[in-house]
């Protein structure tokens, strides 16, 4: 997997991980139908009430807590369906991937509360109406992700494991 698209995937989980209901940026409306964690005992929690807000301006607006237990490694396999079929597997060291990510990257990951580096020491990083993120750039973007989308990200840390599923859907 290559280091783009690899980052593309972060960018698009962190994105989506984060919607609830929103209606603005290039008239696009997307509605989160589930965001969980898929077992209780993940080393990565989050929030049921998380949520964001894009606005008219298309910035995104992140609100509430991602906690961990902490750990040093995290191997991820994660899929990604849109409206129903596979149209990406990822299987990935996010420790390396982390280590070599641009500086834009980090900064969404650490917007939407998720680790930038490793080791991850045990917190819980919560977000509030002050986080923002201009995404404006991305907007054009929109009309790629129109559809059902669903993600499932399975992650094997040293300590235990993590699975968060998702699904949105984005309209026009």
């Amino acid at each position: 997997m290559t280091r783009g698209a690899l980052f593309y995937f972060l960018v698009t989980f962190a994105f989506l991980l984060n919607l609830r209901k929103i209606e603005a940026c290039n008239g696009y409306k997307t509605k989160l139908h589930y965001l969980e964690n898929c077992d209780q005992s993940s080393v990565i929690k989050v929030a049921k009430k998380y949520n964001v807000e894009l606005t008219k301006d298309c910035e995104l607006i992140a609100n509430g807590c991602i906690e961990t237990t902490g750990f040093q490694k995290a191997y991820m396999r994660a899929t990604i369906s849109k409206n129903g079929m596979v149209v990406h597997r990822i299987e990935a060291d996010l420790c390396d991937t982390m280590s070599q990510a641009s500086e834009e990257a980090k900064h969404y990951l650490r917007l939407f509360g998720l680790p930038d580096k490793c080791p991850v020491a045990a917190s819980k990083n919560c977000q509030d109406s002050s986080t923002k993120a201009d995404i404006s750039k991305y907007k054009r973007y929109l009309a790629l992700a129109r559809g059902l989308i669903q993600i499932e990200a399975r992650i094997e840390h040293e300590n235990g494991k993590t699975c968060i599923k998702a699904e949105t859907e984005i309209t026009k």
